[in-house]
């Protein structure tokens, strides 16, 4: 007889959706495709992982595949295990916002600032951590609310490369 798994409760999955922000927790997914989005488990079912919080993360289908298949070597239970850790931190500490400009930075290495309009309070924790800070503007002709250019910092720099690399996030880079 088939070995039938239990169904992920619907309150579980969403916890796990939420923690990921919806998208492939892994942060340098080339893909970040949202329809192929699956539970997967960091100690396998087979090897007597339990169906919890601690032990799932929400991967692409191809991040799945590599982290299942491991046979890169860049995709252990060990780099699962940090993900997850990482996730922790950033949730608990930056808005989905936030979040989004450090993966703009990400994305743009060549970039070095960004130009964002009356977002002080949606930038707050990164600027207090010292990972992104204002750059002075003359205003010329400026009307109302003039933007504001923010710039990334060494520090935030650091702490891009430890998350996109799935290093360690410790107290010194935040």
């Amino acid at each position: 007889m088939a070995n039938k798994r239990k169904k992920i409760s619907r309150t579980l999955e969403r916890k796990l959706f939420q923690e990921a922000g919806w998208r492939c927790a892994v942060p340098t997914c080339p893909e970040g495709n949202v329809s192929l989005l699956q539970m997967a488990h960091i100690i396998p079912v087979e090897k007597d992982g339990k169906d919890e919080f601690d032990n799932m993360i929400v991967l692409c289908s191809n991040c799945h595949i590599r982290f299942d298949k491991d046979t890169e070597k860049t995709m252990d239970r060990k780099s699962m295990r940090q993900l997850k850790r990482n996730l922790s931190i950033i949730n608990g500490r930056y808005s989905h916002f936030e979040f989004r400009v450090l993966e703009y930075f990400f994305k743009n290495k060549s970039i070095n600032e960004i130009e964002l309009y009356g977002r002080d309070l949606d930038v707050m924790y990164l600027i207090n951590d010292g990972l992104l800070e204002i750059k002075p503007v003359r205003l010329q002709n400026a009307i109302n609310f003039p933007p504001k250019i923010y710039l990334i910092t060494k520090k935030g720099k650091e702490f891009i490369e430890h998350w996109t690399n799935i290093e360690s996030l410790d107290e010194k880079l935040i």
